[in-house]
């Protein structure tokens, strides 16, 4: 009996791993997305270019919106999430964050 358990756990992560896997690869990009900003990741590129990554509520990595390298752009990213606003925006098709609407 504790191996049929052990061997349902295993499938059971992996299912998981497999799913969040999937999760990961379908984000926001090229297209409109509304909710509230979760997470800001701050990221310096090898080119030392800074770039900001925005991940909606609930913040996991599947809800990945996009990202930009705009000061202005993430100073209202920032309030957003400081103030807990709902927000519209769109990304392209190579995730940069083209607009974004606060409510």
């Amino acid at each position: 009996m504790l191996n049929i358990k052990g061997q349902m756990v295993k499938t059971l992560v992996a299912l998981s791993l497999f799913t969040a896997t999937g999760a990961q690869a379908a984000n926001l990009c090229n297209q409109v997305w509304t909710g509230n900003v979760e997470r800001l990741r701050a990221q310096l590129q090898s080119n030392d270019e800074s770039m900001v990554r925005l991940y909606l509520h609930p913040g996991n990595n599947a809800d990945y919106a996009g990202y930009t390298a705009s000061d202005f752009m993430v100073e209202v990213l920032m309030k957003a999430k400081d103030n807990d606003t709902q927000v519209t925006g769109y990304t392209d098709d190579k995730c940069v964050i083209k607009w974004v609407d606060l409510r």
